[in-house]
C-alpha cells in the first residue's frame, strides 16, 4: 500500500460520488450536502479492495472523540483514518486544521493490532462550491484566497509536509439547479500518520 494506490481509490470514490449526484441531490436548495456523504463512498472503494471499513471510531481512552472513517487491512498491514469536512468559509481551516491533529493523534484501541498495522495513512476530504478555495488546494504554493491566517497554517503543518493534494470536480453548473458557484468539488489531502513521540 502506498500514496499513489490510495490516492487513485480517492479519486475513484469521488466519480462515484458525482455519479450519484448527477441522479440525485441530497440537499434542500443551494446547501451542501453532508460531507458524510463523501465518506460513505469512499468507505465503498475500501471495502471493495478488501478493507474492513468502521463509521465514527471512537479514539483509544475515550468515547467523546470519533474518528469519522476507518479502513484496515490486514493482508498489508495498512490502515487508513479519514476525516471530512464541508469547506464553505475561510473560517472553516481551523476546523481542518483540528482534523489534521485528530487523525495524527487518532490511535486503535487494540494496542497488539496498532501495534501490527505499519502502513498507517490519513485522508482529509472537503467538499466546497469556491473555486478560488479548489485551486489553492490543489496548487503548490498557490495564493493564499484570502487573508485568513488559517491557510499558512494548515499549508505549514508539519504533518502535511510530504502529502498529496488534490480536487475532482463532482458537479457542473445545470441550468435545472439554481447555484451560487459554477462547480461542486471535493477536495483530499493524503499524508502518512507520523509515527508517535515515545517516552
Amino acid at each position: 500500500m502506498n500514496e499513489r494506490e490510495l490516492q487513485h481509490m480517492v479519486v475513484k470514490a469521488s466519480g462515484s460520488l458525482a455519479n450519484s449526484l448527477v441522479e440525485y441531490w441530497p440537499s434542500e436548495g443551494n446547501n451542501e450536502f453532508c460531507e458524510q456523504n463523501a465518506v460513505m463512498h469512499l468507505a465503498c472503494i475500501l471495502n471493495n479492495s478488501g478493507f474492513c471499513v468502521y463509521g465514527e471510531c471512537h479514539f483509544k481512552g475515550g468515547t467523546d472523540k470519533r474518528l469519522d472513517l476507518l479502513a484496515l487491512r490486514s493482508k498489508d498491514a495498512a490502515q487508513i483514518m479519514v476525516e471530512a469536512k464541508r469547506l464553505y468559509s475561510a473560517e472553516k481551516v481551523a476546523e481542518i486544521i483540528d482534523d489534521v491533529n485528530r487523525l495524527v493523534n487518532f490511535r486503535l484501541i487494540d494496542k497488539e493490532l496498532d501495534g501490527v498495522l505499519k502502513d498507517k495513512f490519513c485522508v482529509l476530504l472537503a467538499t466546497t462550491w469556491n473555486d478560488g478555495y479548489a485551486q489553492w488546494w490543489s496548487s503548490a504554493n498557490g495564493e493564499e484566497p484570502t487573508d485568513n491566517a488559517n491557510w499558512a497554517k494548515l499549508n505549514g503543518h508539519p504533518a502535511l509536509q510530504e502529502a498529496i493534494w488534490g480536487s475532482q470536480v463532482l458537479q457542473g453548473y445545470s441550468p435545472d439547479k439554481e447555484c451560487t458557484e459554477g462547480f461542486q468539488y471535493l477536495l483530499y489531502c493524503i499524508f502518512r500518520q507520523p509515527s508517535p513521540v515515545r517516552d
